[in-house]
Order: C-alpha cells, then sequence, then structure tokens
C-alpha cells in the first residue's frame, strides 16, 4: 500500500489511457509482454482501465488500474473491496529494457497526477518471490501491509 500524496513531472514522460481492446494488446506486445483477447474483454468489462507509459514516444511500461470497487486476486479466489479513495495497480510491467531506471517509481508518481488524482491510498499485489518487483515497489513508497499465500492455480481476470 503506499499513500499518495503530491504530483510529479517528468520530462519526456508521458501516460496515456488506452480503450481499445485491440490497441491493449498491442501495447503489451510493444512492452514485452503477452496477453490474450478474452482476459483484455474481461478486465474493462468489470471496469479496469489500462494506461501506457510513454519515454520520448516509446512505450517503456503500463498497467491496469482499479480505481474503486473491488480488487479480485483471482489466484488466491479472493476479493478485496476498495474504499472510495483507494485505487489498486494490476499487473504493473515495465519493459525488460528499461528496468533499473526508476521507470516503475516514476510511473506511480505520474498516475498520482494523472489518472489516480482524487486517490489517498494505492494497492498493489506482489509474487512474494519476486524480488525485483518487491524492490521496485519499496522504492515507489509502497509498504507490506501483509502477505497472501495460496495453494490454488487459478489463472482468471
Amino acid at each position: 500500500m503506499r499513500r499518495l500524496c503530491g504530483t510529479t513531472t517528468v520530462t519526456g514522460l508521458a501516460i496515456i489511457e488506452v480503450t481499445d481492446p485491440k490497441a491493449i494488446l498491442e501495447h503489451c506486445t510493444a512492452a514485452g509482454r503477452t496477453s490474450e483477447p478474452e482476459r483484455v474483454a474481461r478486465r474493462l468489462g468489470h471496469g479496469l482501465r489500462f494506461c501506457s507509459l510513454l519515454e520520448n514516444g516509446q512505450i517503456v511500461a503500463n498497467t491496469w488500474l482499479i480505481r474503486s470497487g473491488a480488487r479480485f486476486l483471482d489466484e488466491a479466489m479472493l476479493k478485496f473491496e476498495l474504499h472510495s479513495d483507494a485505487s489498486c495497480l494490476r499487473d504493473l510491467y515495465v519493459r525488460p529494457e528499461s528496468r533499473g531506471q526508476r521507470i516503475f517509481a516514476r510511473f506511480i508518481g505520474m498516475l498520482e497526477s494523472g489518472p489516480l488524482v482524487g486517490k489517498r491510498e494505492l494497492w498493489s499485489c506482489v509474487d512474494a518471490d519476486n524480488r525485483a518487483s518487491r524492490a521496485a515497489h519499496s522504492h515507489a513508497g509502497f509498504e507490506l501491509p501483509a502477505t497472501v499465500s495460496s495453494l490454488l492455480d487459478n489463472p482468471g481476470i
């Protein structure tokens, strides 16, 4: 969890929200990750928003945002209701060749002054074994309030 508290302007960086399912798949590919049309459709149907971070016109990262409502930890078959001043990240991904440059932290800062304006808290779920992601979250000001483990393997939204 991270408390949101300000705005960030970074030269050469821009955030765009992508709403077209085909364009979302293209943005995922440009960032070096894959997704499936069915998953994109499910997430859009659940009200998630997709944003990409561009550096000098090139996609360097993207994420799904949950601005309100529920966050599903489908892998553990759990549902968390977000309060009205909280938001949640889902699958923030930084292009491999852009890692180690604090892109994650800069993306969070820009989301704070853009799509997350008015929110006081930002939640994100991280695999406990993903040290690089946990370090990126820490550098971006996230705290680790809990660890959740599951014995289920059930991919979903």
